[in-house]
């Protein structure tokens, strides 16, 4: 933070010598390099908020340079911004010229990118000689124990080095594959209490919950000397689910959710569909009936809506409504008619045997001889989908979520079906703008149960505006 702060600083102080002193040519309202100064000093708390918001002190961006760039480039636009609409909002000006500001994202832009650049060769050169290392503990026999005790003894790491690794005696049956190096081998328990007491340890990792006795001496020695301390279940499945603490008649619980999406989390996306998708079909009428018209009149025999069965949360079933995009003669799902045709069925009778396998794999054709006209091009531009905002409506689905699959999908999510069905699916998800038909099922699958698992607001949002992105590129296939 403090070297992000001077470099701001610093950029602003460069942009004003450049613009001010270097540049001969008149400017718009004098200020003094004192005032100058102290305006752009008061102004660096915001600033570093700002970046703050944007996850650029998490520990996690240090290692990703690309996503750390575009978080530093977003910042940085919307603190220029900030600083141009106060400028207009404020009696008395804050910028001596309007290329201040102009100069100022790119010399900050540049100036944070140095330091923070700066300070990851300091680092990585005190890591060399043993220098800033975090010294680390490893308690237990879980089963991630082997993959910790690797990556700290590995080459790649430069943040982190192993002290010891202290693992109680086996209990009946079992069997230890894992065979540390004797230099990190602590022998038992009290040893490891040792270590820990006397602060040869910064970082505590428990692999397995042990005795309550152990497990008392040992939160007891962390927290005598503040060392962080990390628990990592062996119950894998805990990983992927949301957790809070709470209490219980007075004790203290860990309530465990499927996903982010409780509570008031609900609400709040549940508002967030009302309101978006009132507004869509107020806006999107005329050509939502434009679309109806065509087509009924290039396959006038078929209905306009085309609705079929699918499933929403905790398993209920619903139909789903969408423009008919294909020729009434090859649907499904036709009233009245007790033929039980799928679709390999009608592939075959279509003499598209071809086309057999791609259903098998994808579940849908990219070149379906099935399409009509029109449904060619409200499928390319995901116009078909517009009739589900009335789902959106009744509560059956979400504008944003995983994809709404029929019953039969199911099986095909195996262990993760449940977690899919903690939450409404929607007519946009991850899938969609992750590439969508080029993704082989397992990968849909995969990219339903992540949304699930990191649903937030943010995550919403940034599906949204990709979708809008997918729409008009034509990529929507």
């Amino acid at each position: 933070m403090l070297s992000d702060a001077l470099a701001i600083l610093a950029a602003f102080s460069l942009a004003y010598i450049l613009r001010v002193q270097v540049d001969t040519r008149p400017i718009l309202n004098p200020i003094s390099a004192k005032n100058y100064f102290l305006i752009y000093l008061a102004m660096i708390p915001l600033w570093i908020g700002i970046m703050a918001i944007f996850n650029l002190y998490k520990r996690s961006f240090y290692y990703r340079f690309i996503k750390e760039l575009a978080g530093l480039v977003l910042s940085t636009a919307i603190g220029i911004m900030a600083l141009i609409t106060l400028d207009f909002a404020l009696t008395k000006p804050i910028f001596p010229a309007r290329l201040i500001p102009v100069y100022a994202f790119g010399l900050i832009l540049s100036f944070l990118l140095m330091g923070r650049l700066t300070l990851r060769l300091l680092k990585f050169i005190l890591a060399r000689r043993g220098k800033g290392l975090v010294r680390v503990l490893i308690i237990g026999n879980g089963d991630i124990a082997p993959k910790i005790y690797d990556n700290l003894t590995g080459r790649k790491n430069r943040e982190y080095r192993l002290e010891g690794i202290w693992m109680p005696p086996l209990k009946s049956g079992q069997i230890r594959d894992f065979k540390p190096s004797k230099k990190y081998t602590i022998n038992n328990f009290s040893e490891a209490l040792k270590r820990i007491s006397g602060k040869h340890a910064d970082l505590v990792i428990q692999t397995e919950v042990l005795d309550d006795e152990h497990n008392y001496q040992l939160t007891t020695a962390v927290e005598s000397v503040h060392a962080r301390y990390k628990l990592i279940p062996s119950n894998s499945s805990l990983y992927g689910v949301k957790t809070t603490t709470d209490l219980f008649f007075g004790i203290p619980s860990l309530d465990v959710h499927i996903t982010p999406l409780v509570g008031w989390n609900t609400v709040l996306k549940r508002f967030f569909d009302i309101v978006l998708s009132s507004i869509l079909l107020v806006i999107l009428s005329i050509p939502m009936l434009i679309i109806a018209l065509l087509v009924k009149i290039t396959d006038p025999k078929g209905p306009i809506i085309y609705k079929h069965p699918r499933v929403t949360r905790y398993g209920k079933k619903f139909y789903i409504y969408k423009f008919r995009s294909m020729k009434w003669k090859y649907s499904t799902h036709r009233p009245g008619d007790n033929s039980k045709r799928d679709q390999v069925q009608i592939f075959k009778e279509m003499g598209r045997e071809d086309l057999v396998e791609e259903w098998k794999k994808y579940q849908k054709v990219k070149s379906d001889p099935r399409i009509t006209l029109i449904g060619k091009f409200t499928r390319k531009t995901s116009l078909d989908e517009l009739p589900q905002l009335i789902n959106v409506l009744q509560g059956k689905l979400s504008l944003i979520g995983p994809r709404a699959i029929t019953k039969d999908e199911l099986d095909k999510y195996k262990t993760s079906k449940n977690q899919f069905l903690s939450v409404k699916p929607g007519i946009t998800g991850l899938w969609q703008v992750s590439g969508r038909s080029n993704l082989t099922y397992e990968d849909r699958v995969k990219l339903d149960v992540y949304y699930v698992q990191n649903w937030s607001p943010w995550l919403d949002i940034k599906i949204l505006f990709k979708t809008i992105g997918v729409v008009l590129s034509r990529s929507g296939e």
